[in-house]
């Protein structure tokens, strides 16, 4: 099977892109961490930035996973409402 090069880096949710990591996401995951691991937001270290380059498709399979949890909560809450 062939691999399209013009999808690398892109990130898909729900089959739908959500596009390229942007460096300003990079950015923002790079200061989240740091303020994670309990320092100074506005100084991220190299370590930060190198795990929020790594992070995005990890982290869309996640952020996937909560949502879909989510909404089946809601749907089994919406059936225990309806039966009321």
């Amino acid at each position: 099977m062939r691999k399209n090069p013009l999808n690398k880096g892109i990130i898909m949710e729900n089959a739908d892109g959500i596009g390229t990591v942007t460096p300003a996401m990079v950015e923002a995951r790079a200061r989240e961490l740091a303020r994670i691991n309990g320092r100074d937001a506005s100084k991220p270290t190299k370590a930060d930035y190198q795990q929020a380059k790594r992070e995005p498709r990890i982290r869309a399979r996640i952020d996937e996973a909560e949502h879909d949890q989510m909404r089946r909560a809601s749907e089994e809450q919406q059936k225990r409402d309806e039966l009321e």
